[in-house]
């Protein structure tokens, strides 16, 4: 899945990211403290072999729904922002 996911990063195939996304994210234990989940994100982003390093905001945007960032610093020098949706209904992470 990892070499899915960085293609379609390169590739800015938002509909194949999000598919993977989702399968990240039905992973996740939603009764788990929503910092845990956080930090399990960052380490499968951090776990593909095209990101160098990923940055997750402090604090979530004031929006509605609410939104966690983080920052990719891809391998290749680009730089890549997920935005992580926490709307009642579930989890979306989109690429900006």
């Amino acid at each position: 899945m990892e070499k899915d996911f960085c293609e379609a990063l390169k590739a800015n195939d938002r509909e194949r990211l999000q598919e993977i996304a989702d399968s990240v994210l039905k992973s996740l234990d939603s009764k788990a403290d929503r910092q845990m989940n956080f930090e399990k994100i960052e380490t499968w982003i951090s776990s593909n072999n095209c990101v160098a390093s990923v940055f997750a905001s402090p604090y979530l945007l004031d929006t509605d729904p609410p939104v966690k960032e983080f920052i990719l610093n891809l391998k290749d020098g680009s730089v890549r922002i997920l935005d992580l949706r926490l709307s009642p209904s579930g989890w979306k992470i989109t690429v900006k």
